[in-house]
C-alpha cells in the first residue's frame, strides 16, 4: 500500500509549484500598470532604449602577440603589404613594453618601415625606420634602415610657415602655378629650392626663395617694400668708424720689435755656451784627476765629454754672436729712424722708407 500513496502524491508538488508561479505572475501584473499604448508610428520607450544597445557590435578581443606576429609573416611571405604593414605595427606595439623582446620589437617595426615604403607610404615608413635607426637596435638592423630612412626623408613633406606683416598677402609658388595661399596658411613642401612671390592686394610685390631642408620645418619672414606714404621702421646700422691714421712709424716698430727678438735670442744662446764651458771645465777636472790615479778608462771618458762641451759651446757662442750682431744693427737702423722726423704717407706721395717685397723676401726701399 505504500507505493501506491507515494504514486498518488507524486503530482502534487508540481501542481504546487504552478500554482505559486501563477500567482506571482498575477500579483506582478496587479503591481505594474499597464504601459500606455505608444503613438501611431512610434515604438514603445522600453524598446526605444533597448535598440541602440542591441545595435551595437560586441566589441572583438585584442588579438595576441603570437598572433600578431603569425598573421604579419604569412602576409609578407605572400607578398601582401596592405596586411603586413600594420601587422607588424600592431605586434611591435603589442611587446613594446617588454624589455626582452626590444630587438624582436624593433625588427618588427623595421619590416613594417619596408612594407610602408612599398606602399608609398613615406610618413609611417619614416616613423618606423626612425623607431629603429635612433633606438636600442642591433647594428646590423641599424645598417639595414638607415640608407632606408636617408633614401625616404628627401622625399617627406616639410611644414613651411610664412611670416607677414600684413594681412592681405598672398604666397604663390612656381613650383605650383595653380595654388595660391594667404600669409597665414601653411605649406607643405618635399626638400629643395623653390622660387616664388609675395603679393599685397595694393600691387606690392617681392620675390621669394624657399629652401626646405629634409626634416627641418621652415619659417620664410616675407617683408614687402612700404605703400607709397608710409614709412617703414628700419634698422639703421651706423659705419664703422675709420681706422686711426697712420703715425707714419710703421717701419720704426717692425725694426724695433726685430731687434728686441734678436737681440733676447743672442743673450739666450750666449748663457747656453757659457753653461757648456763649465761642463767642459768640470770634465777637464775629472781628466786630471784620472790621469793622476792611472785611471785610463775614467780619463777617456773624462776627455769625450771635455770634446763634446767644447763643441756645444763653440756652435752656442757662434749662434749667439750672428742674433746680437743682427740686434744690434736692427736697433741702430730703428734708433735713427725714431730720431728722424715721420713721413706720413699721403695720397700721390711715397714713404721714405718702406719695406717692399722682393724675390728673396722683403727689403727696406728708402729716399734720402
Amino acid at each position: 500500500m505504500m507505493p501506491m500513496r507515494l504514486a498518488a502524491a507524486a503530482p502534487i508538488r508540481p501542481l504546487a509549484f504552478g500554482l505559486v508561479v501563477a500567482f506571482a505572475a498575477a500579483a506582478s501584473a496587479q503591481e505594474t500598470p499597464p504601459a500606455e499604448p505608444a503613438p501611431d508610428g512610434e515604438a514603445p520607450a522600453e524598446e526605444a532604449a533597448a535598440a541602440p544597445e542591441a545595435a551595437e557590435p560586441p566589441a572583438a578581443p585584442p588579438k595576441d602577440p603570437a598572433q600578431l606576429e603569425a598573421e604579419a609573416k604569412d602576409a609578407m611571405r605572400a607578398g601582401d603589404c596592405a596586411t603586413a604593414a600594420p601587422a607588424f605595427s600592431a605586434f611591435a606595439d603589442a611587446i613594446e613594453a617588454d624589455a626582452a623582446r626590444t630587438e624582436e620589437q624593433l625588427t618588427a617595426r623595421f619590416l613594417a618601415g619596408v612594407c610602408y615604403e612599398r606602399l608609398d607610404q613615406l610618413q609611417d615608413a619614416a616613423d618606423a625606420l626612425r623607431a629603429v635607426v635612433y633606438g636600442d637596435a642591433p647594428p646590423a638592423l641599424i645598417e639595414k634602415a638607415e640608407p632606408l630612412l636617408l633614401g625616404i626623408e628627401p622625399l617627406l613633406p616639410v611644414a613651411v610657415t610664412f611670416v607677414c606683416e600684413e594681412d592681405d598677402v598672398t604666397i604663390t609658388l612656381a613650383a605650383f602655378p595653380d595654388e595660391a595661399r594667404g600669409c597665414a596658411e601653411p605649406w607643405s613642401l618635399p626638400s629643395g629650392n623653390y622660387r616664388g612671390a609675395a603679393s599685397a592686394s595694393d600691387g606690392r610685390e617681392v620675390p621669394l626663395l624657399v629652401t626646405v631642408t629634409p626634416g627641418v620645418p621652415e619659417e620664410v619672414v616675407v617683408l614687402l617694400p612700404a605703400a607709397s606714404g608710409e614709412t617703414r621702421n628700419t634698422i639703421v646700422e651706423e659705419a664703422p668708424p675709420p681706422p686711426p691714421p697712420d703715425d707714419g712709424r710703421t717701419l720704426e716698430w717692425v725694426l724695433t720689435s726685430g731687434a728686441v727678438a734678436a737681440l733676447g735670442a743672442g743673450v739666450a744662446f750666449n748663457v747656453v755656451a757659457r753653461s757648456a764651458v763649465e761642463r767642459g771645465d768640470e770634465a777637464y777636472g775629472r781628466y786630471e784627476r784620472a790621469r793622476a790615479v792611472y785611471d785610463v778608462a775614467g780619463a777617456a771618458a773624462a776627455r769625450v765629454e771635455v770634446e763634446d762641451a767644447r763643441d756645444d759651446a763653440d756652435s752656442a757662442a757662434i749662434t749667439s754672436y750672428v742674433f746680437l750682431g743682427t740686434g744690434a744693427a736692427l736697433a741702430g737702423v730703428a734708433t735713427w729712424l725714431w730720431l728722424a722726423e715721420p713721413t706720413v704717407s699721403t695720397e700721390g706721395e711715397a714713404r721714405a722708407v718702406r719695406l717692399v717685397p722682393t724675390l728673396d723676401g722683403i727689403g727696406i726701399v728708402g729716399r734720402w
